[in-house]
């Protein structure tokens, strides 16, 4: 299972640029999370193109000022020497020249994240403080592997179109919210190796679709809910490490992945 989780990371990176931005950010009252939000281009007058360039650029340039450790010195090339489409880590489109990727992963940037960030409006990859109630179109979530803390958001709920939440290896604490069993498109749930407390909720057995289920290394406690047996789709399951009891329900062994 471990392996196929790992193929699974693997086919995403293929199929949504060279790898998702995972902007390690360190910070005490709010939790800065990786998005993917697939926008489209626009003809635009010359103009309108080089007032916009100013625009990204200058907001690169307050996201770097906001950083206060970078080890690697990967914003060491982010200056006015050359095109900020050339700077580490950023990718603009080729016809409008404004900026749609930042890829910064396994950089150990630490920081907080400035306002003007929201001013690159090509971004396909972006940072920001969470609010999804204004993205209902996020389609995949990936932020395994970082520091985050706090709990899982409410306003996920807004995102009816989520197929692939991926939150492992980080601190998020408190209980699995139970509005996640609304998300009817989710194909792909990952929340292990966090500090999640407290029961598993029987409405993630409504997700029909879901394929892929780890909620391993956490702190939880009770049984699997029977209803979770309806979960016809599963390919990959991983409850290990947990405070659980009980038994799996006999449905279970029945799917592919036990067969």
């Amino acid at each position: 299972m471990v392996m196929q989780a790992q193929n699974y990371h693997q086919q995403l990176r293929l199929v949504w640029l060279s790898q998702f931005v995972t902007f390690s950010i360190s910070f005490l009252l709010c939790c800065f999370l990786t998005l993917t939000i697939v926008l489209g281009e626009e003809e635009v007058s010359p103009a309108f193109v080089s007032l916009s360039n100013v625009t990204d650029e200058f907001a690169l340039l307050s996201f770097k000022s906001q950083v206060t450790r970078d080890p690697y010195n990967v914003l060491s090339n982010w200056n006015s020497n050359i095109s900020f489409c050339q700077w580490n880590g950023v990718s603009c489109s080729r016809s409008s020249q404004r900026v749609v990727a930042l890829n910064l992963t396994d950089k150990a940037l630490e920081g907080t994240l400035s306002p003007y960030i929201s001013n690159l409006s090509f971004l396909q990859v972006l940072h920001l403080i969470v609010d999804f109630s204004r993205l209902p179109s996020l389609k995949i979530l990936s932020i395994w592997g970082n520091h985050f803390k706090g709990l899982i958001p409410q306003t996920l709920s807004h995102c009816q179109g989520l197929q692939t939440l991926s939150a492992a290896g980080n601190q998020f604490y408190g209980s699995i919210p139970k509005f996640l069993g609304s998300l009817s498109e989710l194909k792909y749930l990952n929340i292990g190796g966090n500090r999640l407390t407290g029961t598993i909720p029987v409405a993630l057995g409504n997700l029909s679709k879901l394929g892929w289920f780890f909620i391993s290394e956490n702190q939880k406690q009770g049984n699997i809910p029977s209803k979770y047996g309806s979960l016809t789709h599963l390919m990959a399951f991983s409850m290990q490490r947990n405070n659980l009891t009980g038994t799996l329900p006999e449905s279970l062994f029945t799917y592919p992945l036990f067969g």
